[in-house]
């Protein structure tokens, strides 16, 4: 399986929100480079919603959000 569809998978698997350091964490063999440019691809294609900002930068895949708690 090609790493972006494992990257892909693992976002939309995922219960709730998922870092960019996780998903590095998950799977090690594959490089920032090809993370960040899936991520970036995969927000511009709305398959998944960006979350906060710099280190608190968080991934969730686009029809989970209406499942997720909203605090205020």
């Amino acid at each position: 399986m090609p790493k972006t569809e494992r990257v892909r998978l693992l976002i939309k698997d995922t219960v709730g929100k998922i870092s960019k350091k996780e998903i590095l964490e998950k799977c090690p063999d594959i490089s920032t480079k090809t993370v960040e440019r899936t991520l970036a691809d995969l927000v511009k294609q709305g398959c998944i919603k960006k979350i906060g900002a710099s280190s608190a930068t968080c991934y969730v895949w686009s029809d989970k959000i209406e499942e997720m708690p909203r605090f205020s």
